[in-house]
């Protein structure tokens, strides 16, 4: 990507040299691992590249890279987080005394469930001088 704007690009440059090792060392305390610091401090400096230009480089540029590796480590973190991961074994099935257990739960917990909230079937309904008034029979 090349830029016109008087050495935006040089100066970029000159950053990453002057500064590369700084950021990979502030990377690998975030990350714990070196690969990824790498990969963390290259992903950082593209963002930090599209910025450059808005950027006052007078003032101290790597607090902004910074926050850049922090919230760019935070999103990979929570990505990888989400992700499923792979597993040399596999968790045990459920045995049939869990499908009953199971199964004993859930009649326990829909018999309870109609007490509190009765179906309305419509057997149930009013008939009668009742049914045209809108009136619900009372449990």
């Amino acid at each position: 990507m090349r830029r016109d704007g008087g050495g935006i690009d040089e100066r970029f440059a000159a950053h990453v040299r002057e500064r590369g090792d700084h950021h990979l060392r502030v990377a690998a305390l975030l990350t714990g691992d070196w690969h990824a610091a790498e990969d963390l401090v290259q992903a950082s400096l593209v963002k930090l590249y599209r910025a450059w230009p808005r950027l006052d480089t007078s003032a101290d540029p790597d607090a902004y890279l910074r926050r850049i590796m922090v919230n760019t480590h935070r999103s990979w973190w929570r990505a990888r987080w989400r992700r499923e991961t792979a597993v040399a074994v596999l968790p045990d099935r459920p045995s049939d005394e869990d499908i009953a257990d199971r199964h004993a739960l859930g009649v326990l917990i829909r018999q309870a469930l109609a007490g509190v909230f009765p179906v309305w079937l419509p057997d149930a309904l009013p008939t009668g001088p009742a049914a045209g008034r809108n009136v619900r029979p009372r449990y």
